[in-house]
């Protein structure tokens, strides 16, 4: 018998389920007025803890947000050659 070569951590998840599209939710609900998010999406922005803590990286921060793509974008090229 041949051993799987899949972590057991992966082959115990679920499949992803789809949410139920607009039209039926609104058939269901009797509402005209969805706004369909994705699952990573807020409507509201991100909460008063969240901003305090991307200000205080910010300020302690001493590569420009840029500098940090660039810098990232070289390595993968390093790691590719």
């Amino acid at each position: 018998m041949q051993q799987s070569s899949i972590n057991p951590r992966i082959a115990a998840l679920s499949p992803y389920k789809p949410g139920k599209p607009v039209d039926e939710v609104a058939r269901e609900l009797g509402i005209n007025d969805i706004v369909k998010l994705a699952s990573n999406e807020n409507p509201r922005g991100p909460g008063e803890k969240v901003q305090q803590r991307l200000l205080k990286r910010r300020q302690n921060s001493r590569v420009t947000p840029m500098a940090a793509v660039y810098t990232k974008i070289a390595v993968g090229r390093e790691n590719w050659r």
